[in-house]
């Protein structure tokens, strides 16, 4: 794939690669977010549900929106847990475990930044 060849600069695969080790796991958490909630559970399952149509479900001309529907939330486990099957490795919830052993879940922050704090969702 074009996109994400190694030693590229200005490729899709350059941002996500240069991101700090907490930057990655703050973009991906935050995605794994999004998606769960705004898009699969806001849009993809109660938009449908409320209306009752047909024309509102994910996918409406295929009618496989159960399929579609529980692989998206296949997914978005297989991130978490790192577990896709025939291959497994670390997931995001084996990286969260350990920033919070090594302390990152102790951080206390000032209740300024309590509030209002907006995900990054590329790295700089």
């Amino acid at each position: 794939m074009e996109a994400w060849p190694p030693g590229v600069s200005g490729n899709f695969r350059a941002k996500p690669v240069a991101c700090t080790n907490n930057g990655a796991l703050n973009n991906i958490i935050t995605s794994i977010g999004e998606l769960s909630r705004g898009e699969l559970a806001g849009e993809r399952m109660m938009v449908a549900y409320e209306e009752r149509s047909q024309e509102d479900e994910h996918s409406c001309f295929s009618d496989n929106t159960v399929a579609d529907i529980i692989g998206n939330a296949r997914g978005i486990q297989m991130v978490y847990t790192g577990d896709y099957g025939l291959i497994t490795g670390p997931g995001v919830m084996d990286r969260v475990a350990r920033s919070f052993v090594q302390g990152l879940g102790t951080r206390t922050w000032p209740q300024s930044e309590r509030r209002n704090r907006t995900p990054r969702h590329l790295c700089k």
